[in-house]
């Protein structure tokens, strides 16, 4: 089972949407904090992994 066919099954589309936009959003507003929108990026995908786990 793939990653997108358990995200759909879950309904989880609309939050995965906020989570990558959120993202895109902090790279372009706070490029020389990089690192910190990649940290947030980690965790973000770190919880919607546990989402779908759990």
């Amino acid at each position: 089972m793939t990653v997108l066919s358990l995200v759909s099954s879950r309904q989880g589309q609309g939050w995965l949407l906020v989570a990558v936009t959120l993202i895109i959003l902090l790279e372009k507003l706070i490029s020389p904090w990089q690192w910190l929108a990649n940290l947030l990026g980690l965790g973000l995908m770190a919880l919607g992994v546990l989402i779908l786990v759990g």
